[in-house]
């Protein structure tokens, strides 16, 4: 359909605007007694014909539909004379519902685009908010996995330990053995001395010093076997304590990886929805 307009103004700008965004309709004229108005410019801008005067392209430019956009009254009884057979004439009153639907669409439009811009912004900031959520969260997931696996490596390490412990346990317990054996040869010794008398006198002594020795020593080994056992009891705590800690941070490495997977899915529909929002803004 070719369309001619007559007014530049906010109205017939409006009405120009919004046409020449339909592929089915072509402006061919636009007319109006201020050639600095809005719509002669964008006219011009678009290669569509411009003039003050309407009556001179109602014959030379055809057209099949004339948008009377000033609502003067002279104008349109001017126009009303001059039209052309078969020409559509849309007066002022039905040009001002258009216009009225022209404006209310631009508003939302624009309305739409201060949104979507708001919008663009706040993506932006969450997605940097993401990324940044999503670098700390992966230092936790590597700072957790390392002290998992410290707390494997102390657990191993513990259980050596205790196996150091055991086998301490039994040489004490060899020592042990060889000091009741000593004292049993010291009492042995004492007898033996005191049956010979004066002879043994001296013999006696040193069973005696054996006898002491192996009195020491026995209950020198019992406090270590007692210090042993507190300490084993200690690295039991200990052990378990590390297994408890260990089972957290694999827990906690695992929560770690599905909150960065719901990162990276929430970062694609922000992304998705940036890019809609860019859209709208480029309307």
């Amino acid at each position: 359909m070719r369309i001619g307009i007559i007014g530049a103004g906010v109205g017939g700008t409006s009405i120009l605007r919004i046409l020449n965004e339909l592929n089915t309709v072509d402006v061919l004229w636009i007319t109006d007694i201020n050639q600095q108005a809005e719509g002669i410019k964008l006219a011009k801008k678009n290669g569509i014909n411009t003039g003050d005067d309407f009556l001179k392209f109602l014959h030379s430019v055809p057209v099949d539909c004339i948008i009377e956009a000033t609502g003067v009254e002279k104008v349109k009884k001017l126009l009303i004379e001059n039209v052309p057979e078969n020409t559509t004439v849309i007066d002022g009153q039905a040009a001002n519902l258009l216009m009225e639907i022209v404006s209310g669409r631009d508003n939302l439009i624009r309305e739409l685009k201060n949104m979507a811009f708001k919008l663009e912004q706040d993506l932006t900031h969450l997605n940097q908010g993401i990324l940044d959520v999503g670098k700390a969260l992966e230092e936790i997931k590597n700072g957790t996995y390392d002290l998992s696996q410290m707390g494997e490596r102390l657990v191993e390490e513990s259980y050596k330990t205790t196996e150091a412990f055991n086998r301490t346990q039994e040489i004490l317990g060899f020592i042990k053995s060889i000091s009741k054996q000593s004292k049993i040869l010291g009492i042995n010794s004492a007898i033996e001395a005191a049956r010979a008398g004066e002879l043994g006198r001296g013999f006696g002594v040193v069973a005696e010093e054996i006898r002491t020795m192996a009195d020491s020593s026995e209950k020198s080994v019992e406090e270590i076997q007692q210090v042993i056992l507190d300490i084993q009891n200690n690295m039991d705590g200990v052990q378990k304590g590390i297994n408890i800690a260990s089972d957290v941070a694999h827990k906690q490495a695992e929560a770690t990886q599905r909150a960065s997977l719901l990162l990276k899915k929430l970062s694609s529909i922000s992304r998705e929805i940036k890019e809609f929002a860019e859209e709208l803004v480029s309307l």
